[in-house]
């Protein structure tokens, strides 16, 4: 045997040895696994808190949490795992997604805004629990490491018998295709969870056709961001994708739907609890007003300069200016005792800065200033310090810097400022309201739907509907509207 053929068996022999037999629920065999369901689980209780981190926690509306958990339960207790503990966690993020980790399942409000019905909140939680009854994501976790195993295994063999640049293009090759394989689940994976939810939602005794359902409002979901964003959706052949095209799981989904039997959809059960949902930006996470942020939460409000576009993301907010300009807004730790230069100084670490300056805001707050280079761009840098002894970091990036460019750095600074409580109260959110349809038609709902862009086409998308004339007088649908924080913040304490 040649020298990187040992290389290449020995960690295979000593992986096959690790192997256990494990047993899958929802398939009912016994598999030989890496990783057994109690490392999984600790695993994921390890991750839990992370993840939590990165999708903004979890939503404060105790009464819809609650409820959604329980539509979950009664899904859990007809799944194949009936006896295997589940935390259902909403989380506070509009983005759409929904995804599972052994013993725990997770769904956004974003997604939660486009279900219309009870059953197809079940059925997106019942997709998830299949994908925890038949194992994959330790199955997607073992096929990791094979993977990544392989591909540095491989690539050595490659560089080794075809040697120069053969060599390397194959270990590339093999690079790409682990990162193809390994950039989700499966598409058989996606299919299986499909089929398992089909028969969680029967045994359950809600509508099967909820699935395909949700899928439709999904995909409707998916092409109208594209149309905000300027985009044509993307269609990417299925045989490329780790996951099958929506359209096909639709079709796979109506097919497994037509040969069950009815169950509940509890349309007005859902749509009640659904009546005040956060849409969009939160509380919780601050929200963007034009040029103006302001952070409910953390009572704080700045306005960026002309010609920026701010974009709030989980970890800062970020805005787009003229002639590629950038700048950043993010809180940084800082201790009571330290002073504002050294904060500084310790958030730009590993970057180039010059000398410190120090400035007092329109508002009376400390500040330490600094000129940097970040790569190929030159910027300013500065942390303000509020009575509180929170720490925020300004930085704007430009490809060179000019005097108007440090104007406007100032006036950003001086525009931040502190909400006091009476104006926290007053500040609106946009939220789901659970309205009837006027007699003189849904344009009507058109006028009321406080979206930036396209509110036809959210309306549309919100209620599943393929033109305004769909919507029946006197009938309950979602509209977007914006009330005060602390009028939805009553609503929800009446709510428990």
């Amino acid at each position: 045997m040649s020298r990187p053929c040992r290389l290449l068996a020995l960690p295979l022999v000593l992986a096959l040895a690790a192997c256990q037999p494990v047993q899958n629920p929802a398939r009912g065999t016994v598999d030989y696994a890496l990783i057994t369901p109690e490392a999984a689980r600790a695993m994921a209780r390890e991750e839990h808190p992370r993840i939590l981190a990165r999708f903004g926690g979890a939503y404060d509306d105790v009464a819809f949490s609650d409820q959604v958990a329980r539509i979950g339960l009664r899904v859990a207790v007809a799944s194949d795992i009936a006896e295997e503990p589940l935390v259902f966690t909403v989380l506070d993020t509009p983005v759409v997604n929904a995804f599972a980790t052994p013993g725990y399942v997770y769904v956004t409000r974003g997604l939660l805004a486009l279900a219309n019905d009870e059953s197809e909140v079940a059925a997106v939680l019942a997709h998830e629990i299949g994908h925890v009854a038949a194992r994959h994501a330790p199955e997607r976790m073992e096929q990791a490491m094979g993977v990544s195993l392989l591909a540095v295994l491989l690539g050595t063999v490659a560089a080794a018998s075809a040697g120069g640049v053969e060599g390397e293009m194959l270990a590339d090759l093999l690079g790409l295709g682990a990162n193809l394989y390994l950039a989700g689940f499966s598409r058989e994976q996606e299919r299986e969870a499909d089929r398992l939810a089909i028969r969680y939602l029967v045994r359950a005794g809600y509508d099967p056709g909820a699935l395909a359902r949700i899928l439709r409002s999904l995909e409707a979901w998916e092409r109208l961001q594209a149309r905000l964003r300027g985009e044509e959706p993307m269609a990417v052949p299925e045989f490329l994708s780790t996951h099958p095209s929506t359209p096909a799981r639709v079709r796979a989904a109506r097919r497994l739907a037509q040969a069950a039997p009815r169950g509940d959809r509890r349309r007005e059960a859902w749509l009640a609890r659904l009546d005040g949902l956060v849409f969009g930006d939160g509380p919780r996470q601050g929200f963007v007003e034009g040029r103006r942020f302001v952070h409910p939460e953390l009572r704080l409000a700045f306005e960026a300069p002309a010609g920026f576009r701010l974009t709030n993301r989980p970890e800062a907010v970020v805005g787009e200016g003229p002639g590629g300009r950038v700048l950043v807004f993010d809180l940084v730790a800082a201790e009571p005792w330290e002073e504002v230069a050294d904060v500084l100084v310790r958030s730009l670490e590993g970057q180039r800065y010059g000398r410190l300056g120090r400035y007092r805001t329109y508002e009376g707050f400390e500040a330490a200033v600094a000129e940097l280079v970040l790569g190929d761009r030159e910027g300013l840098a500065a942390v303000v310090r509020d009575p509180e002894g929170r720490a925020f970091r300004f930085l704007y990036l430009a490809p060179w810097l000019e005097r108007r460019d440090r104007r406007r750095f100032l006036d950003w600074l001086d525009s931040f400022r502190i909400l006091t409580p009476w104006e926290v109260r007053r500040l609106k959110v946009t939220v789901l309201r659970v309205v009837p349809v006027p007699s003189r038609g849904a344009r009507a709902l058109v006028r009321r739907m406080a979206v930036e862009r396209l509110p036809r086409e959210h309306l549309l998308v919100l209620n599943r509907r393929p033109n305004l004339a769909a919507f029946r007088p006197g009938e309950r649908v979602k509209i977007v509207v914006r009330e005060p924080v602390g009028r939805v913040r009553d609503i929800r304490r009446r709510r428990r």
